[in-house]
C-alpha cells in the first residue's frame, strides 16, 4: 500500500509510457522497503528464502512436464519402449537379411563372377549394389517383423523364407 500511495504522489519515478524503470525500482525498494534482515528475523528470511527456491523449483518442474506432454501430443515423443522395441525388431530383420543372403543369392553371385576369378570387379559392383538395398531397406522407415528364434539349420535346410520379402 505504501509504494501504491508514493506511485499516486508521483514519488516513484516512471518513464514517458507510465511504466517504473527496473533501476528506479530497486532504489525505491532499497530506500522505502524493509527487508527480512533488517527486521532482525534472520530465521524468518531463511524459511521464507527456501520456500520461494522450492516453490521456483517447482514451477520449474511444472514447466518441464508441460512441455514434454505438449510434445508427446504433438506426436514429437514416443515412449521409450515402443522405441527399443521397434529397433529390435529392424535389427532381426537386417540380421536375418545377411544371415540368409547366402542362401537367397548364392546363384547370382556364382552368374556374377562366371567362376573367374578375374572377374573380381564386377563381383564388387555386385556387392556394392545389393549392399546399398540392404542399407536402404535399413534406412526405410516400415515395420518390421521379428520372427521367433527356432532351429537355423531346419530353417536353412528349407530354403529362402517366402515370408521374407527380397531386397532388390
Amino acid at each position: 500500500s505504501k509504494f501504491c500511495n508514493d506511485a499516486k504522489r508521483n514519488l516513484v519515478p516512471s518513464n514517458r509510457e507510465g511504466w517504473f524503470e527496473a533501476s528506479a525500482l530497486m532504489g525505491y525498494a532499497a530506500l522505502h522497503c524493509p527487508t527480512m534482515e533488517k527486521t532482525g528475523d534472520k530465521a524468518a528470511a531463511a524459511a521464507a528464502l527456501e520456500r520461494m527456491k522450492a516453490d521456483a523449483e517447482l514451477k520449474r518442474l511444472q514447466a518441464e512436464r508441460a512441455r514434454v506432454r505438449l510434445e508427446s501430443d504433438q506426436g514429437n515423443l514416443v515412449p521409450r519402449s515402443l522405441h527399443e522395441s521397434d529397433l529390435a525388431a529392424r535389427a532381426a530383420f537386417f540380421r536375418r537379411e545377411i544371415e540368409t543372403f547366402i542362401h537367397r543369392k548364392g546363384p547370382d553371385l556364382i552368374m556374377a563372377v562366371g567362376g573367374d576369378g578375374g572377374r573380381q570387379p564386377a563381383l564388387v559392383d555386385w556387392w556394392k549394389r545389393e549392399t546399398e538395398a540392404w542399407m536402404d531397406a535399413w534406412a526405410e522407415d516400415a515395420e518390421f517383423g521379428a520372427e521367433p528364434a527356432g532351429d537355423q539349420d531346419a530353417q536353412d535346410a528349407a530354403g529362402p523364407d517366402p515370408g521374407m520379402a527380397e531386397v532388390a
